[in-house]
């Protein structure tokens, strides 16, 4: 194993969800075909967990997502596009006029996110984990690793 950066010892809590599952994904999966992992290779992506977090709270209209979150329709669209082609979005419309599109999440969105959440605490308590022992015994990382963490 690698050398660590400094960057490595910043508290879980400044990570986001994607930056934990990236880490996940680049640990776990090192050599292995990335065609196998679609989903997870979708996870990885930007934006892609705020969405689906932004789904877990109620459906929302496109201009709503846009709005909330503050991103680029086009990366929007695409996101949706291709959650939808997974299953984990879905999306309907009422058939009169004006039509209305909305976006939620399906049982497999839903499942996803438990699956997320719960690989987020394991990664939070990891990372307890790691800078307790390397505060407890600085030999194991160095030791100006150590003292930043105090």
């Amino acid at each position: 194993m690698g050398a660590r950066r400094q960057s490595d010892y910043r508290s879980s809590s400044s990570k986001s969800d994607f930056e934990l599952l990236h880490e996940f994904r680049e640990s776990t999966f090192q050599g292995e075909s990335e065609t196998y992992f679609p989903v997870l290779e979708l996870l990885c992506q930007r934006w892609t967990i705020k969405i689906l977090h932004r789904l877990r709270q109620r459906p929302a209209r496109f201009c709503q997502l846009v709005r909330d979150m503050r991103m680029n329709p086009n990366t929007l669209k695409a996101r949706i596009q291709d959650l939808e082609a997974e299953c984990i979005i879905l999306r309907s419309s009422n058939p009169e006029l004006p039509t209305i599109v909305s976006y939620s999440l399906t049982q497999r969105g839903l499942e996803l996110l438990i699956a997320i959440d719960a690989l987020h605490q394991l990664l939070m308590r990891k990372e307890i984990e790691e800078s307790m022992v390397s505060s407890e015994n600085p030999e194991c990382f160095g030791k100006s690793n150590a003292r930043s963490l105090c």
